[in-house]
C-alpha cells in the first residue's frame, strides 16, 4: 500500500466508524418510532401509511413534546455532519501537501518556504484532526453503549498524546537541531596555511568564509550551519568540515576546488537555504525517526497505535517534499560545482570528485573491519587510521576500480548528490579524460601539507574515533 492511501485510511477510518454509527443509530430509532406510530394508530382502528414517519419529521413537527429523543436526534444528526467535514477535511489536508509538495519542486525558494511554513501548519491542523477524531471516537461508543465510552476515551486521549509528543519535539528543532561529530576545531594560529588558503577562496568567489573548520577522519568535505557537537567543545555558526585522509589523496588544485564547491554554498540564497532550511529539515526527519524508533520497542505498542495517525501525516508531508528536496539538492549541487571550478579547473576538481566516490565506496568495509577489530579484542589499540585508510586506497588505486563509477553517489549528512555522471557532465568531461590524475593519491603537492603537524593530529583523532567506536559497540550491544 502506497503512503497516500495508508494516510487516506487514517484520515477517513474514524469519520467513516462515526458516520455509520450515527446512521445507524437512527436507523433504529426511525425503526422504533414507525413500529410504535403503528401500533397506535392499529390499536385506534386506523390504517396508517407510516412510509414518510421519520425522526427527522417527527421532530421538526412537534420538538418541544419530547426533547430527550429530539435532543439526541439533534445530536445524532450533528456527529454525522461532523463525520463528513472531517473526512473532507482530511482528504484536502493531504491533497494540499501534495500540491505544495508537487510545487516546490526545483524551486529552491519555495521549497523554503512551504518547508517553513508547511512544518508548523501541519503540527497544528494534525492536533486539530485528532482533537476532532478523538471527539468523534467518544461519541460513536457513547451512542453504541454508554459502557463503552471507556474505550472511546481512553482511544482518544490516546492519540493527542501522541500529536502532542510530536508537535513539543517540532516546535524544538531549530533550537536542538545539531551534529554529532569525530573531529578536531583548527584555529588560524595552529594552522595559519590552511586557514589563509580557505579565505582566499572565499575572497576570490565572494562567499562567506567559514567561522570555524573542523578536520576529521571520516572522508568526507561539507559546510554546516547547525550546531556541530564534539567531544569536548561545541561550534555554532558556519563551519567547514575536512577529511584529512581525502587531504592525503587531494593536491592543492583538487582541494581548492573542493573547498570552492562547498564555499558556494555560502554564496546569496543558498547560504540562507543552508542555514535556515537543512538544520529543520533533518532535525524533523531525525524528530520523527527517533521518535518512531523508541515508540517500537519493547512495552511501547499502545503509545505507538495511539501516535499512528499523527507519525503517518508527519511522514506524508517529509516524503511529498522530499521529491523536491531531492531535486534542489541535485541543482545545487551542480551550481556549486561550477564555484568550484572557478577555484581551480574542471579538470582538478573532476578529478577530486572521482576520488571521493570511489575511495569514500571503501571507508564503510574499513570502519566496519575497525569495529569487528574492536570487538574482537579490547586491548586493540589503533595508530593512525587516517593514514591507514589512505594506505587502503593506494592498495586500491587500480584503472579496474573506476568501472562503472559515474552511476554512483556519495553520503552526505543533510544533502543529496546527483550521480557522478550527471556532475562530470555538467562540467563537460568524462572519466576517461581524467582517469591519469584520479588514479595520483600520492601527489607531488598534496592538501595535507597545508596542516602542521599533521600525524600527531591525525594520532589524536584516530584515540577520539577509537573511544567513539567502543562506546557505539557497547551501545549497540545492550540496544
Amino acid at each position: 500500500m502506497k503512503l497516500w492511501q495508508f494516510c487516506s485510511c487514517l484520515v477517513l477510518v474514524i469519520p467513516l466508524f462515526s458516520f455509520v454509527t450515527a446512521k445507524g443509530v437512527k436507523v433504529s430509532l426511525n425503526n422504533e418510532l414507525r413500529s410504535a406510530s403503528q401500533k397506535k394508530f392499529l390499536d385506534v382502528g386506523i390504517q396508517p401509511g407510516i412510509g414518510n414517519v421519520s425522526l427527522d419529521r417527527f421532530c421538526q413537527d412537534w420538538p418541544r413534546s419530547f426533547p430527550e429523543i429530539c435532543s439526541k436526534n439533534k445530536n445524532l444528526t450533528l456527529l454525522s455532519a461532523t463525520s463528513v467535514g472531517a473526512a473532507c477535511f482530511g482528504l484536502f489536508f493531504l491533497l494540499a501537501i501534495g500540491v505544495a509538495g508537487f510545487l516546490a519542486r526545483g524551486n529552491q525558494r519555495i521549497l523554503f518556504w512551504v518547508f517553513k511554513i508547511g512544518l508548523y501548519l501541519t503540527t497544528i491542523l494534525t492536533i486539530g484532526l485528532v482533537i476532532v477524531h478523538a471527539g468523534l471516537i467518544i461519541t460513536a461508543f457513547y451512542f453504541i453503549n454508554r459502557g463503552l465510552i471507556l474505550i472511546g476515551v481512553v482511544i482518544g486521549l490516546g492519540a493527542l498524546y501522541g500529536v502532542v509528543r510530536i508537535a513539543r519535539n517540532v516546535f524544538l528543532l531549530i533550537r536542538t537541531v545539531s551534529i554529532t561529530l569525530v573531529g578536531k576545531v583548527l584555529s588560524s594560529n595552529e594552522s595559519p596555511r590552511l586557514w589563509n588558503n580557505i579565505k582566499k577562496i572565499a575572497d576570490q568567489l565572494n562567499a562567506l568564509p567559514p567561522e570555524n573548520v573542523i578536520v576529521g577522519i571520516n572522508p568526507s568535505f561539507f559546510v554546516t550551519e547547525s550546531d556541530v557537537i564534539l567531544d569536548n567543545e561545541e561550534c555554532s555558526g558556519r563551519t567547514l568540515y575536512c577529511s584529512l585522509p581525502l587531504m592525503r589523496v587531494l593536491n592543492t588544485k583538487e582541494f581548492d576546488g573542493v573547498i570552492g564547491h562547498e564555499l558556494g554554498h555560502f554564496k546569496g540564497f543558498d547560504s540562507e537555504y543552508t542555514q535556515r532550511f537543512y538544520p529543520v529539515y533533518q532535525g524533523a526527519i531525525d524528530t520523527y525517526d527517533a521518535l518512531s524508533a523508541n515508540l517500537r520497542k519493547e512495552g511501547e505498542e499502545l503509545p505507538y497505535f495511539a501516535l499512528l495517525p499523527a507519525l503517518g501525516l508527519f511522514r506524508f508531508f517529509l516524503d511529498s517534499l522530499s521529491v523536491a528536496e531531492r531535486q534542489v539538492s541535485r541543482k545545487r549541487e551542480i551550481i556549486a560545482d561550477k564555484v568550484g571550478v572557478l577555484a581551480s579547473d574542471k579538470y582538478s576538481f573532476g578529478s577530486a570528485l572521482v576520488k571521493f566516490h570511489v575511495y569514500s565506496n571503501l571507508w564503510t568495509k574499513f570502519i566496519e573491519d575497525a569495529e569487528e577489530d574492536l570487538r574482537k579484542s579490547e586491548s586493540k589499540v589503533f595508530h593512525n587510521l587516517s593514514k591507514t585508510f589512505s594506505e587502503l586506497i593506494a592498495e586500491n588505486s587500480k584503472p579496474d576500480i573506476l568501472e562503472g563509477i559515474a552511476d554512483s553517489t556519495i553520503s552526505h549528512p543533510a544533502d543529496t548528490h546527483p550521480p557522478l555522471g550527471i556532475r562530470l557532465d555538467s562540467l563537460e568531461i568524462s572519466v576517461t579524460d581524467i582517469e591519469s590524475d584520479a588514479l595520483n593519491i600520492r601527489p607531488a603537492s598534496p592538501a595535507i601539507d597545508l596542516i602542521d603537524q599533521t600525524e600527531k593530529l591525525e594520532e589524536e583523532l584516530t584515540c577520539a574515533m577509537q573511544t567513539f567506536l567502543t562506546r557505539q559497540a557497547a551501545q549497540n550491544e545492550v540496544e
